[in-house]
């Protein structure tokens, strides 16, 4: 299994309403693909006054699965992002392949 992980530095002015997007419409947008198993979302708790990480995990099955989410979906849903908070974030993505299994 593998993690495609988008970190996430965001302008406190837009932090709440970056949350609620995610929670409420872009995570099960990534999901709904079907290139993707399931997610994790967290927020940091380190204090900055200009503005907060969240980290977004996706987890994934074969490369395979990531190539298919390039091809046909990421384009789409990261302009629906950058349109809502143009000029507010900026975000770093990487790959990872699970070593261990997930441990509930």
């Amino acid at each position: 299994m593998y993690t495609y992980s988008v970190k996430s530095r965001v302008n406190n002015e837009v932090v709440t309403a970056w949350q609620k997007f995610f929670v409420e419409h872009h995570l099960q947008d990534l999901i709904n693909t079907e290139c993707f198993t399931h997610y994790q979302f967290r927020r940091s708790e380190h204090e900055d006054p200009m503005s907060t990480y969240f980290i977004a995990d996706y987890y994934f099955e074969s490369m395979k699965d990531l190539e298919r989410y390039e091809s046909l979906f990421a384009k789409e849903l990261k302009q629906d992002v950058r349109k809502r908070f143009a000029g507010k974030f900026h975000s770093e993505r990487s790959i990872y392949r699970l070593l261990t299994p997930i441990n509930h």
